[in-house]
């Protein structure tokens, strides 16, 4: 009967080593686990967050860029109303007339001549002729310069006869289109 008991106890201890190194066993397994899953999660953390900042990175350029394109939709809107497209010069004419009427300037001939194809606009010469008061044509010539629309004066000739208070001016101006792109 001790022989059993013996084998008993040794059998005991021998379960009670096995379950306790089983479980020793099993707690290394999961915490190495765990360290696995800790270091992979802070490597998921990490290109996360790379991620996140070239996000906002690519946000920050987008803005820099909504903003650039902004500036130059401002820049072309302003170079269209500098250089409109090719057929608008009636407004421009109309533009020129109503100047004169307010100057109380007379026109006497306003002829376009033929436009001169260069790079990527026309440019049409105009003539002039009216008659007003000299200060009244300085008053329309400093208007025409400062027009939204590129204007050249060219070739002025203001003459007066002895007789007459009002002047007579000859101008040619040249005005800018763009051209038609093919």
């Amino acid at each position: 009967m001790r022989a059993i008991t013996l084998n008993i106890k040794q059998l005991d201890r021998f379960c009670i080593i096995t379950v306790l190194l089983i479980s020793i066993a099993c707690g290394y397994f999961t915490i190495s686990h765990l360290n696995r899953k800790v270091k992979q999660f802070n490597i998921e953390k990490e290109i996360l967050s790379k991620r996140m900042s070239e996000a906002n990175l690519a946000t920050a350029n987008l803005k820099d860029l909504q903003a650039a394109l902004s500036e130059t939709q401002s820049e072309l809107n302003a170079l269209n109303e500098k250089i409109p497209p090719a057929g608008e010069i009636g407004v421009f004419l109309k533009q020129v007339n109503n100047l004169m009427r307010q100057r109380n300037v007379n026109m006497l001939s306003m002829k376009p001549q033929t436009a001169i194809f260069e790079k990527h606009y026309l440019k049409i010469p105009i003539q002039l002729v009216f008659t007003g008061s000299f200060e009244n044509i300085y008053r329309l010539m400093d208007e025409l310069e400062r027009m939204n629309r590129i204007v050249i004066m060219d070739n002025m000739v203001i003459s007066r006869e002895e007789d007459r208070t009002e002047c007579q001016a000859d101008l040619m101006i040249h005005v800018f289109e763009r051209a038609e792109m093919e």
